[in-house]
């Protein structure tokens, strides 16, 4: 019994050392290379080739979805039209699109073409667009709006109330900047003045307050509570960003 024991204590301690040491590697690793986040939705419309820069686009009345198909072909991109979706929705695929632009990202073009679809359909806007496993559709807004995601910001740094200096905005929303000669960042009056502001820069036709379908945006203290689709979250953060760090006039 003796020579067993002294056997197994044997067996069992190079063991022990072993499962010590792949312990000790896993947690280094762990804290080397954490586990990555969700990828940025403008990365997924970089991979979907909305960055592309398109040199010539031309369209004369060409229907919608002709226009799209012709996009397609031309910048060799993955690009769908949900027709099924958007004639639920009373949007008439055939509509003319007229358009000619010159050496701008795909994105553009994409965003005039959906700018003249919902043109046809006033006040609220029915067609929009999303990127997924490297195609763009072309869909109704109420598709997009299958998966909104509820997101926190902190706005600590762009609510301090510091002494006036304009008091008008260029986009139309209401409220005071303030700060010294080069604002870093550019402070906005109040949370009601940025929750304005975001909602008139940001998709304006979207936000319930306003009579879009679901977007929402609500202010406790310094942080705002926003229900968007994920992008649109992304335009919100670049909104923010280029207020925490603007560009030197």
């Amino acid at each position: 019994m003796i020579i067993r024991g002294v056997m197994m204590k044997a067996f069992f301690k190079p063991a022990a050392l072993i499962f010590a040491g792949c312990a000790i590697g896993f947690a280094v690793a762990w804290q080397v290379a954490p586990r990555a986040g969700p990828v940025p939705y403008r990365q997924i419309e970089a991979d979907a080739g909305l960055d592309r820069i398109v040199d010539r686009v031309e369209f004369r009345d060409e229907p919608l979805e002709e226009a799209i198909a012709k996009l397609a072909e031309q910048t060799h991109t993955n690009i769908t039209i949900t027709r099924r979706e958007l004639e639920g929705e009373s949007v008439d695929v055939k509509m003319p699109i007229r358009l000619t632009l010159h050496g701008v990202p795909l994105r553009s073009v994409i965003d005039e073409i959906i700018r003249q679809a919902n043109a046809f359909r006033p006040p609220i806007a029915v067609v929009g667009y999303e990127a997924s496993d490297g195609i763009i559709r072309i869909t109704a807004c109420n598709q997009l709006w299958r998966q909104p995601v509820t997101r926190m910001y902190d706005v600590s740094d762009l609510v301090l109330r510091r002494p006036p200096m304009v008091t008008t905005s260029t986009s139309g929303a209401s409220g005071v900047l303030f700060g010294n000669a080069a604002p870093s960042p550019q402070i906005v009056g109040d949370i009601d003045d940025l929750m304005r502001l975001i909602m008139n820069l940001v998709e304006p036709d979207v936000w319930r307050d306003d009579g879009g379908p679901q977007g929402a945006i609500y202010g406790f203290g310094t942080t705002l509570v926003i229900t968007q689709t994920p992008p649109n979250h992304d335009r919100i953060a670049t909104l923010l960003n280029g207020l925490r760090h603007p560009k030197e006039q």
